[in-house]
């Protein structure tokens, strides 16, 4: 029997060994809603068909000791692939979530970041990390894949992003592509949108039935998730978010518009800021060595904030306090349980994320919205690779037919 071929009771009941295994039946029963005989049949089926096992025993409290069930995690492996304007990388995970190889490269300035030079990257870690498991691509369940900018999530097709191209990459079939040279099934989605999915299933909101992922890095985005589903946009493009309107009158931005809060709260503002006060003549202890590239000169910046820097931390400050201003404007109108600030700089720059909350906080309170929890990503630790696992766990929802996420 194939995953895919599980229905109703019997797929409820392998989801929720997978999400919250190992569990002894009474658990079982509670967590999943599907009554105690039932699920007595869905067990012993499950286990004729090797898609569960038994793996331990619980303590008694009088009588046979219950056994502990939980899904055969090596039985098929997930590949989850990113791809965005920084970063490119490959983990291979079972179906547990656990990562078990993981590669990622950072984009440098003179690294060819086209779109199918970055894709050779892919397919190069992805016959690495196969080769030392001793692993084909048959082993292989689906592949999940997080992108930058706008994707048509049902054709794999990258999008403009108000008329300009991410990167060189529009037209690129990033789906077609790899399903072509690997031969599993691909789901393509945006890099906040699996995110998203990652954590409501697996990390910070388990508990909750909505949640935001506002993100922010060389550009600003976000997901959301709403009474347990994704929530896509028209266009399926992640920076809604950077391009709501914060100044009427303020800076000129790139979709043609005034005051978007990309022009004040990302992180190509406060280089540049930086960089201006620098050209002035103010005293700045910053050092970025010969990187032309934002990227690198922000965790500079950052870094400098982190010893003392008065002008790094002065713009730290002021972007996030923008950003915390766009954040309540977001809460303020779908109003989520949970906020999850992410993004490869909410790693190691809490100064900007602890502005960003707090003035968030201060506005929502006037406002009688008193109730947001705002947190850093949790899903796997955070880690290099949180968006890679994360695209992994979207495939396999999506490969599952399950409900948290349309295709």
């Amino acid at each position: 029997m194939n995953l895919c071929d599980l229905k109703g009771s019997d797929k409820i009941v392998y989801n929720t060994l997978q999400k919250r295994g190992p569990l002894i039946k009474k658990d079982l029963v509670e967590k999943s809603g599907v009554g105690s005989s039932n699920c007595n049949r869905i067990i012993r089926m499950l286990l004729e068909e090797r898609l569960i096992e038994e793996c331990g025993q619980d303590i008694s409290s009088g009588g046979r000791k219950p056994s502990f069930f939980d899904v055969c995690k090596n039985r098929a492996f997930l590949l989850g692939i990113e791809m965005t304007r920084l970063t490119a990388g490959v983990v291979l995970a079972n179906l547990k979530m656990q990562i078990m190889e993981e590669r990622i490269l950072e984009r440098t300035p003179n690294l060819d970041w086209s779109g199918m030079k970055v894709l050779d990257i892919i397919f190069r870690y992805v016959a690495e990390i196969l080769e030392k498991r001793n692993l084909s691509m048959q082993d292989i369940l689906c592949i999940g894949v997080g992108v930058s900018g706008s994707i048509d999530h049902k054709t794999g097709l990258i999008a403009e992003i108000n008329g300009k191209a991410t990167l060189d990459w529009t037209g690129l079939n990033i789906r077609g592509e790899i399903q072509k040279k690997l031969g599993r099934p691909v789901y393509a989605d945006l890099g906040a949108n699996a995110v998203a999915v990652g954590e409501y299933l697996y990390g910070a909101g388990q508990e909750c039935n909505s949640l935001a992922v506002l993100g922010y890095a060389s550009s600003l985005n976000s997901a959301l998730i709403s009474n347990g589903k994704l929530v896509r946009s028209e266009t399926n493009c992640e920076n809604t978010f950077a391009h709501t309107i914060i100044n009427l009158s303020g800076k000129k931005c790139v979709c043609g518009n005034r005051g978007c809060l990309q022009m004040y709260a990302a992180i190509p503002v406060v280089v540049q800021e930086v960089l201006k006060r620098i050209a002035l003549g103010e005293e700045c202890n910053l050092e970025i060595g010969n990187f032309d590239m934002d990227t690198y000169r922000y965790r500079a910046i950052a870094k400098a904030a982190y010893e003392g820097d008065r002008v790094c931390t002065e713009e730290i400050r002021n972007a996030a306090y923008f950003f915390g201003v766009g954040a309540a404007n977001y809460i303020s109108m779908l109003n989520p349980e949970l906020v999850i600030l992410a993004g490869p700089f909410a790693r190691y720059d809490d100064l900007y994320y602890n502005i960003a909350v707090q003035t968030a906080k201060e506005i929502l309170k006037r406002k009688g919205i008193v109730k947001t929890k705002f947190q850093k990503g949790t899903f796997l630790g955070r880690g290099r690779s949180s968006l890679s696992i994360s695209a992994a766990a979207m495939a396999f929802e999506c490969y599952m037919k399950n409900n948290v996420v349309s295709w």
